[in-house]
């Protein structure tokens, strides 16, 4: 595994001697064995090493263990140690992400904290080659952008240095491996076994089968990342030079453009166009956005259409207005929040919490029935369909029941917050019935028979990884 890494580092001129490092380590193998790698090569390479901890305090009892372990490792190898805890949750409440994104920004917010302090040159992530193919197929199956499909960089710059990821060469397996032979005994968080989370399905079920058929599988993904991700640079370079022709006005938090102006782009420069803007916008707090948000932004500005708006993860709104389309961030009040949207057949509509997509479909076999999605004889439902807030009265006939119940019962009975019931998508059929709130309720109108022979199917997805 040595000799890999250091192949890897040569390779991609990650390191010079006489830096500083700052290595994030969580006490799990990963981040411990690049911990000691890099502890080990220090005295030759003249390396000055800073451990980084962060307790995420999501796990009461074991975080805190996490943490004395990292600290004592340090204390016997006379490492420099940097232990911080953060409120997770507190984070997750003011930005309105998931708990995997607020975790996200709180590490990285103190590793710039960390790298600042000590004017560090890189800042190490034990990132390896297993985690790379779990990213590029979750990004695919996800529906990403084409950058999503380079994975996980092997550099980029951050805070005083350069973020870098040695171990993206190696596999986990050749990680233990390593653990064993120096006899480290790392955490084992126990999160990583449960199903609850993407990446662990695709780590328990996809991976094996992949490392079955090759085994050098790991390799293969890398250099199509790295390739992937040479494109990406020079095709970004292309098309912000373009973009700059059609920017109208620029400042922190928003970005208009001339309609026109993007209409003459290319479509493959239309794409990043908007994947550029997006990035600009968000900055570190980038979410989660796939192939069907940079559509959807590209069908409202591409529209006959002169008008129209949607609404984004984080408070972010694209409003297209005749010949000019804003991309702003704004301080909504949600007591006056309202919306209304046309739901085109098949197409997809972008609310603040969520993508609402639509499509008719001949055979069902493929098609998974869940609270994400609702699925009816598409000939015993009146069109046209909206998607908008809930309004007074509003009342459904959900499947099992007889009769019709309040939609704000329905609230709160699942413990909807108030703030989440006022920007809550609902589909109303052309008889301005409700026929599904996503997650909560199916109505029973055009429920599927034997001689059904088309259906509608709606499915809905939160922003980000989750609503709770």
């Amino acid at each position: 595994m040595k000799q890999d890494v250091k192949q890897f580092i040569k390779r991609h001129q990650l390191l010079q001697p006489n830096t500083t490092i700052v290595v994030g380590v969580s006490g799990g193998p990963d981040s411990l064995a690049l911990l000691h790698y890099l502890w080990d090569e220090s005295e030759k390479e003249g390396y000055k090493i800073i451990a980084c901890h962060i307790d995420h305090q999501l796990r009461e009892v074991t975080s805190a263990l996490d943490y004395k372990f990292v600290k004592q490792f340090c204390l016997e190898r006379n490492i420099s140690f940097e232990g911080h805890r953060v409120d997770v949750k507190a984070v997750q409440r003011r930005f309105g992400m998931s708990v995997q994104m607020a975790a996200r920004k709180c590490r990285y917010d103190v590793f710039k904290q960390v790298m600042n302090k000590y004017r560090a040159d890189y800042l190490a992530l034990a990132h390896h080659g297993d985690d790379q193919i779990e990213t590029i197929l979750m990004n695919q199956v996800r529906g990403t952008t084409a950058e999503g499909l380079s994975g996980i960089p092997v550099t980029r710059r951050f805070a005083t240095g350069v973020l870098i990821r040695p171990f993206l060469g190696i596999t986990k397996a050749e990680i233990v491996q390593y653990c064993n032979e120096e006899k480290l005994q790392p955490r084992i968080d126990e999160s990583n076994f449960s199903d609850k989370y993407v990446r662990n399905r695709f780590r328990k079920e996809v991976l094996p089968f992949i490392k079955s058929e090759n085994p050098k599988a790991h390799v293969h993904f890398q250099r199509m990342s790295e390739l992937i991700d040479d494109d990406q640079v020079y095709l970004d370079e292309l098309t912000r030079t373009h973009l700059e022709e059609v920017i109208e006005k620029r400042t922190e938090g928003e970005i208009t453009i001339s309609v026109e102006g993007f209409k003459r782009l290319r479509v493959p420069l239309q794409r990043r166009a908007i994947h550029l803007i997006l990035k600009y916008l968000y900055g570190e707090n980038y979410p989660f956005l796939s192939f069907i948000h940079i559509e959807q932004v590209q069908l409202l500005i591409n529209s006959d259409h002169p008008s129209g708006r949607l609404d984004f993860p984080q408070g972010l709104s694209i409003e297209r207005i005749y010949n000019l389309c804003r991309f702003s961030f704004h301080k909504l009040e949600l007591d006056s929040y309202t919306f209304s949207y046309k739901l085109q057949v098949p197409g997809c509509i972008s609310t603040k919490l969520g993508m609402i997509s639509a499509k008719f479909v001949s055979n069902l076999a493929w098609e998974e029935r869940s609270p994400y999605t609702y699925i009816c004889d598409a000939q015993q439902v009146t069109y046209p369909l909206t998607v908008r807030t809930k309004m007074d009265g509003d009342r459904i006939q959900l499947v099992g029941m007889e009769g019709s119940k309040k939609v704000s019962r329905i609230f709160i009975d699942h413990k909807i917050e108030q703030s989440k019931r006022k920007i809550w998508p609902l589909v109303i059929d052309g008889n301005n019935e409700v026929i599904w709130i996503p997650v909560l309720g199916h109505s029973k109108k055009g429920a599927v028979t034997e001689i059904s022979q088309k259906y509608l199917v709606l499915s809905f997805e939160f922003h980000g990884e989750g609503w709770v």
